[in-house]
């Protein structure tokens, strides 16, 4: 028996789910379909400002409208994502851009699409802060 006649949040169907495993401490996921050689040159220095490279991270490009299901180890562990709302993950959270939002021994950070921050440096410097404070540089 239901007390609500209508959906109120779809649990996506964990044969459609993509399960991506976590095996660097920084992962990025961003939309494959605005992932260019620009992209990759702002990630690049987004990443440089707070000494890490994109070396240290796994890039992890996605469809639109992906689900995902995520596979990590218990350490600590970034998330970064360009673009994807926290329904991409199967979260239940409200997300606020460029504030980091610790789960478990996860802590994710939802940004602007990568195509979009040269158009908002409010934006990028909001993400530098919120990585900054993440990596402990004063």
């Amino acid at each position: 028996m239901s007390f609500f006649t209508y959906t109120i949040y779809d649990i996506p169907d964990a044969s459609e789910a993509t399960l991506v495993s976590l095996n660097k401490p920084v992962s990025i996921f961003v939309n494959e379909s605005q992932y260019d050689e620009t992209a990759a040159t702002l990630l690049s220095k987004v990443l440089g400002s707070v000494g890490q490279s994109v070396e240290d991270a796994d890039i992890h490009k996605l469809p639109g409208g992906a689900d995902l299901k995520i596979k990590s180890n218990s350490e600590q562990h970034l998330i970064i994502s360009f673009g994807f709302s926290p329904k991409t993950f199967s979260l239940q959270i409200d997300s606020t851009l460029y504030k980091l939002i610790p789960l478990k021994e996860k802590m994710f950070l939802f940004s602007k699409p990568l195509s979009e921050l040269p158009e908002f440096p409010q934006d990028k410097r909001a993400l530098w802060i919120a990585l900054k404070e993440y990596f402990k540089i004063p």
